[in-house]
This record gives C-alpha cells, structure tokens and sequence, in this order.
C-alpha cells in the first residue's frame, strides 16, 4: 500500500526551488466538488540541487491523506495532470514526478540516483539529458516520459 502521494521536485538553485515551494504552498486543486490543498509543502538542499516536496491534503495513507474519497484513479488522474500543468512554465527544474511514493525515485536517504532519467511520468529538462524514447514535449524546458 502507498503511503505517500508526493509531489516531487528537483531544481538547480535555491530561488527555483523557494518560488515552487511557495507556488505549491497556495495552490488549490479543484476535482468535482472538492478543493485539494497541499498539506505539506517542504524544501530543502541535498547534495548540489534543491528538492521541493508536496503532499496534497487527502491523497495517499499517511497522515496527511488516510484517503479520504481522493484515492479513485480518475481522481489522481486529474490531480497529477493539474499538478503538473503548475510547473510547466516554471524555469530551473531538473526533474519532477507526481505521484504515490515518488519521493523515493529520487532516493536521498541513500546514495541519491541523479542519473536516472528513464521512469514513466517523469518531467525533466531538455538541458539536462537527451530526450527519452517516446517522451514528449512538456512546457517550453522540460520532456514528459510516457
């Protein structure tokens, strides 16, 4: 069972990572009847980059979820995607995933996997790595993957 539902986000500089994290911090997510916030918006410095982590307000089974009607996949669906619609002009993302446990693609509490460039949903710069097969085009910097 997942635990959390996070919002992931690598950036290149401190003032990158402080705008989305305050960005996310406001941001209110409308599916049907309901408006999602984000219960927890983190940042902070690992390594050379800055990570952004947000956890909406009843996605997932951890205290900030315990699924509350919002675990249904359509409804993720539409959360991921206005998630990432949020980011898509934003500048100095490296990577990003949305999703339940996409913190841990990331793994900072090991030996953080920087290379890895290649998991589905993944938002990344164009800059950062060629494009992967049948990525897409995301926003005017980044590729999606599939």
């Amino acid at each position: 069972m997942a635990l959390y539902f996070t919002f992931a986000i690598e950036c290149y500089r401190e003032v990158e990572a402080i705008h989305i994290g305050e960005l996310l911090r406001t941001l209110v997510v409308e599916v049907g009847e309901r408006s999602v916030q984000m219960a927890n918006v983190d940042v902070f410095a690992h390594g050379d980059f800055w990570y952004v982590f947000g956890h909406p307000k009843g996605l997932g089974y951890s205290p900030y979820g315990y699924g509350e009607g919002l675990n249904e996949p359509t409804v993720v669906a539409v959360i991921i995607e206005y998630l990432y619609a949020t980011i898509a002009a934003e500048h100095g993302i490296r990577r990003a995933l949305c999703g339940y446990e996409a913190q841990d693609v990331f793994d900072l509490y090991g030996e953080p996997e920087l290379l890895c460039f290649d998991t589905p949903n993944l938002v990344y710069d164009r800059a950062a790595i060629s494009r992967q097969v049948d990525a897409c085009e995301f926003g005017p910097n980044y590729y999606r993957n599939p």
